[in-house]
C-alpha cells in the first residue's frame, strides 16, 4: 500500500505515466467505447473511504472499512474455474467472472467465502453506454453463517451521463452508473471502462441506505488515489 504521505506525488506523477503505459494495452482489449479491459495482473489498488451511519464502525462488516484500502488484481481458481480476483488485506477480497466481469463471490482476510452469488451478479453490463439500462439479479448465500440463508438481490441500473471527475489520482472522463433496490439502497458510480475497474474500485462512488434499511441510515463515499501497475 501506498503511505499516506506519498498520495498528492503519486496523483501528480504516477498516474499519467500510468494511463500512457496502459495505453497500448488497453486499447488492443477494448473493442468499442464503453467496453471493459482488465489491467494487467498485478495491478494495484487504492482508495480513500469515508463512512457514517451504518456504514461506520458497528455496519463495517456489511460495507468495508474506512481509511485507505488496498487491491491487487490477479487470477485465481475458484470451483473450478478461472476467475479474476481483488485480494485485499484490509477489505474482502472479490472474485470476478473474466468474461463479463460479475462478482462470483468476497472473501474475508482469511479467503472463507462471506457472500456468494448465483447466479454471478452483474452489478455493470458492458460496454457501457449513456442511457442504456438493466436489472442485475441473483441469490446471495450469507456463507458465514451456520444456516447459510439464501438472499435475493435484485438492483436497478442505469447509466446517466458521461462526467468529468477529478479525484486525486487524477482527472477523468467517466460514466455516471446508478443502481437501487426497492429497499431504497442508492449507489453512484463514476466508472472509466478503460482502466478495467468495476463498480466496486470506481474512481468515485457514492453509496446511501435510508433509514428505512434493516441496518439504518448510512452513507460511504470513497475516491481512487492510485493505481499502480506491476513491475516489469
Amino acid at each position: 500500500m501506498i503511505h499516506p504521505s506519498m498520495a498528492a506525488r503519486v496523483s501528480r506523477l504516477l498516474v499519467p505515466a500510468l494511463l500512457t503505459v496502459m495505453a497500448p494495452v488497453l486499447a488492443g482489449a477494448q473493442s468499442a467505447p464503453g467496453a471493459l479491459a482488465w489491467p494487467p495482473m498485478g495491478t494495484e489498488v487504492v482508495i480513500e473511504r469515508e463512512a457514517s451511519g451504518s456504514y461506520g464502525p458497528a455496519g463495517a462488516a456489511f460495507g468495508g472499512p474506512a481509511g485507505r484500502i488496498a487491491w491487487k488484481f490477479e487470477r485465481r481458481e475458484w470451483k473450478g474455474r478461472s476467475v479474476v480476483a481483488a485480494v485485499s488485506a484490509e477489505d474482502k477480497t472479490v472474485l470476478f467472472e473474466v468474461e463479463s466481469a460479475a462478482t462470483v463471490a468476497e472473501l474475508d482476510n482469511t479467503g472463507r467465502p462471506v457472500w456468494t452469488y448465483e447466479p454471478p451478479l452483474l452489478s455493470i453490463q458492458w460496454p457501457l453506454a449513456v442511457g442504456k439500462s438493466w436489472t442485475a439479479e441473483a441469490r446471495m448465500t450469507e456463507e458465514s453463517f451456520g444456516s447459510k440463508p439464501v438472499v435475493p438481490v435484485r438492483l436497478e441500473v442505469r447509466v446517466e451521463a458521461v462526467e468529468t471527475v477529478t479525484v486525486p489520482a487524477g482527472t477523468f472522463e467517466a460514466f455516471r452508473v446508478v443502481s437501487t433496490t426497492r429497499r431504497g439502497w442508492t449507489s453512484r458510480h463514476w466508472v472509466v471502462p478503460s482502466l478495467g475497474l468495476q463498480s466496486y474500485f470506481a474512481v468515485k462512488g457514492i453509496e446511501e441506505r435510508p433509514s428505512s434499511n434493516l441496518l439504518g441510515a448510512g452513507r460511504r463515499e470513497w475516491r481512487l488515489v492510485a493505481l499502480t501497475l506491476p513491475a516489469r
